[in-house]
């Protein structure tokens, strides 16, 4: 409902078919580079009016380009079966490194997969400054969590233990969760690098096991977390949405999100 308020308030009564218009909607981790990217294509494309929603996240994002409220969708997974019965097409456009962070000046630079279950099983309560820890969690089906949970056995359970810890906040969107981690003494998160970098976000990034959060490391392997990134539009594609996607998959296209934090190439 909310998702659907916002859209409408955003587009008024015309919704998504001003000719020139370009109205993406999506998974709030990618909205920075979506609104870097328009605004380099619109340096170009002078009759292209880019406009970028707040997050609807994945969900929400496809069902409004189904509803066409919206031209373009960005997901932080493929289409499910359940969403796509033709009338969508899918491109992968890249993956950027989910790092954990923190706002403050904890007194660690880097964590171990043991730190971080010691962390999430309420043993580790104070980071070497003295300052409590404060958690900022995500829903369990969210792909952040997901991600975490492949570095311990373990991990899930603590995790799922603390989301009944009344004190523990819960961010619904990426934004959300930016605002509660930039918000909280002693926070700790995770935020993918692209969000960071096309945001601009004085977040701390963690290394884990001595690996840093880098493209290069998640090319090679050696940092495990990641999360990919498509964007779905109409079958029957627009001018001005196919001269986007073209864009994109451009030079500078490409430049920007190596520089924005992605590794382009499919995994």
């Amino acid at each position: 409902m909310q998702s659907a308020v916002l859209i409408m308030l955003f587009l008024g009564s015309s919704g998504a078919a001003h000719a020139e218009r370009i109205v993406i909607g999506g998974t709030g981790s990618a909205l920075g580079v979506m609104r870097v990217l328009m605004d380099e294509f619109e340096r170009t494309h002078p009759m292209i009016d880019g406009a970028v929603l707040p997050s609807l996240g994945s969900g929400g994002g496809v069902k409004a380009l189904l509803a066409r409220k919206i031209d373009i969708a960005v997901t932080a997974r493929p289409l499910k079966e359940s969403e796509n019965r033709g009338e969508l097409t899918e491109h992968y456009y890249g993956r950027s490194p989910l790092a954990l962070v923190t706002f403050d000046d904890v007194g660690a630079n880097d964590l171990t997969r043991q730190d971080i279950l010691s962390i999430f099983a309420g043993d580790t309560t104070h980071w070497p400054t003295g300052e409590a820890v404060r958690l900022v969690l995500r829903a369990s089906s969210e792909t952040d969590s997901k991600l975490l949970f492949t570095l311990a056995d373990s991990l899930r359970e603590a995790y799922e233990k603390q989301r009944f810890n009344a004190g523990i906040p819960t961010a619904v969107t990426d934004q959300d969760n930016v605002e509660l981690l930039s918000m909280l003494d002693g926070s700790f998160g995770s935020i993918t690098l692209s969000q960071i970098l096309s945001e601009k976000l004085h977040a701390h990034i963690f290394t884990l096991d001595g690996i840093e959060a880098s493209v290069a490391n998640i090319k090679d392997g050696r940092y495990p977390l990641w999360k990919p990134y498509w964007i779905v539009v109409q079958s029957d594609i627009s001018p001005s949405v196919s001269s986007f996607l073209e864009f994109v998959r451009s030079p500078r296209g490409e430049e920007i999100l190596l520089a924005t934090g992605h590794d382009t190439a499919q995994p």
